[in-house]
């Protein structure tokens, strides 16, 4: 079985690093993207992507906002900000907050020690109760924030390749999302927890057992950190096969949630091709090339390689009609070229539909069934090209551009 893993940064690679995403259904979009054209190369494919760390960080801040310090701190720090655009986001106005009279009592409290989040038995508890009443519309809408993010960054149609057995996803970082942890990375540094799930991500790259590749934006991260970073030549490999088979006409704009039934119909022949284009890859030269450069190398390679292939073989496919084979054989067998018209005239009416009608006339039986024949050999010949593929997804194409 050929495998690849798959590694991700879509926010990276969408706004840069530090940016910020605003529309996360793009980061989902982006992985769907990336690994497309690898669904249809492959025969499994994993994808670690950094977008599932986010997801799991957006579950782990949804519970933790029902944990009464976290709360009560994230709740007065909304107050005393006061920050329209934060209010807006979460749906709420100035009469949800605390009031400065409202802060300054909590905070006499929190400061006195009296009050640690939860009521104990010498605290008031109206206090407390008091407080998560008011709490309570910013809790909710905290949670919802959380909620909606989290499934804006989930893609339905990855989840369920992931169900049919194609693709699995995972995050970079296998270090669980707890509370605990995160107060962990806050004291250690700003980017302690991205660090953590980098380098726990390059460790994958250089030890894993199956093929690797990885996006532009994980790759020139990578390419700082070589050559502490070890088994990625590999990669590139495996990349520019993934490219050129998203140069095949139909691939980009193949809908993901029918990848896996486009595979079903040309299992037979994504084998071959994989190993056409892992070759085509193989002799181009990566090392030290820009992106740009390197995109025009693998168009070189495939007008160089793949395409006088995919020339040749259409070329095969037009000389498997059966009409082309017929005239072929009346035209080379010379005893019975005086029964040409006959058996062409036949086999006209008929519309060549079958071998009842091949045989009507028995002088002209032989050579039409030999026409016959010739055309489903070379067919069969024609789809053990290896880069029948090629022509299979073009047919797909213009069948789902016409609407058939």
């Amino acid at each position: 079985m050929f495998e690849i893993e798959v590694f991700s940064n879509p926010v990276m690679a969408l706004v840069g690093e530090g940016g910020l995403l605003t529309e996360l259904y793009l980061a989902a979009q982006y992985d769907e993207s990336l690994i497309k054209p690898a669904l249809l190369l492959a025969d499994r494919v994993t994808l670690k992507t950094h977008r599932a760390d986010l997801i799991l960080n957006e579950k782990r801040d949804h519970r933790m906002i029902n944990w009464p310090v976290p709360l009560t701190a994230r709740y007065r720090g909304i107050s005393s900000r006061r920050d329209p655009e934060e209010l807006r986001m979460l749906g709420l106005d100035e009469r949800d907050l605390l009031t400065e009279a409202e802060l300054e009592r909590y905070a006499s409290v929190l400061e006195s020690g009296a009050f640690d989040g939860e009521p104990a038995e010498d605290e008031p508890e109206a206090l407390w109760q008091e407080f998560v009443e008011r709490a309570e519309p910013y809790r909710l809408a905290i949670m919802e924030l959380h909620r909606a993010k989290g499934l804006a960054l989930e893609s339905k149609a990855l989840r369920d390749l992931s169900e049919r057995g194609l693709l699995e996803e995972s995050p970079w970082d296998q270090t669980p999302k707890t509370r605990p942890q995160q107060i962990i990375d806050n004291l250690t540094g700003e980017n302690a927890e991205f660090e953590r799930a980098f380098l726990s991500m390059a460790a994958d790259v250089a030890n894993s057992p199956k093929s690797v590749m990885f996006d532009d934006a994980v790759g020139s991260r990578i390419a700082q950190s070589r050559p502490q970073i070890g088994g990625v030549d590999s990669a590139f490999v495996v990349a520019g096969a993934v490219d050129l088979m998203r140069m095949v006409e139909g691939v980009t704009e193949l809908p993901i949630d029918e990848v896996a039934d486009i595979r079903d119909e040309l299992s037979t022949y994504i084998q071959p091709f994989r190993a056409f284009m892992l070759e085509v890859a193989s002799d181009v030269n990566f090392e030290g090339l820009s992106d740009a450069e390197r995109a025009r190398e693998l168009k070189l390679a495939w007008e160089r390689e793949v395409e006088p292939a995919v020339s040749d073989m259409r070329a095969h496919v037009e000389g498997a009609s059966f009409r082309r084979n017929a005239i072929d054989v009346f035209s080379n067998s010379a005893e019975t070229l005086q029964t040409v018209g006959m058996a062409i005239g036949i086999a006209g009416v008929a519309g060549f539909t079958g071998l009842s009608t091949l045989t009507a006339a028995g002088a002209a039986a032989p050579p039409i069934l030999k026409a016959f024949m010739g055309s489903i050999r070379a067919k069969q010949d024609v789809k053990r090209n290896r880069a029948y593929f090629v022509h299979a997804m073009s047919r797909i194409a213009r069948e789902r551009r016409s609407g058939t």
